[in-house]
């Protein structure tokens, strides 16, 4: 439950959309750009190459919002 929490719940949710917001803004509509902010925003690294091309393809069906769940939700990013 507390996973499907972390993904699903509002404070994420909204979460999400703030960091979306920003990487627009910050960003451009560059996705390459969008992605290696988000990273080093949730992560403080870049991605690495194999995280980025995962990622591109990601939004291409997928928002930014989405993306920035799934940064919220990595191990990495929760300890």
């Amino acid at each position: 439950p507390q996973a499907l929490s972390m993904f699903n719940g509002d404070f994420v949710n909204r979460q999400a959309a703030h960091l979306a917001t920003r990487l627009r803004k910050e960003a451009g509509e560059d996705r390459g750009r969008q992605i290696d902010l988000a990273y080093r925003l949730a992560l403080a690294r870049p991605p690495t190459p194999s995280e980025r091309d995962a990622m591109l393809s990601f939004l291409e069906r997928e928002s930014l919002e989405q993306l920035g769940r799934v940064l919220f939700n990595l191990n990495e990013f929760v300890y």
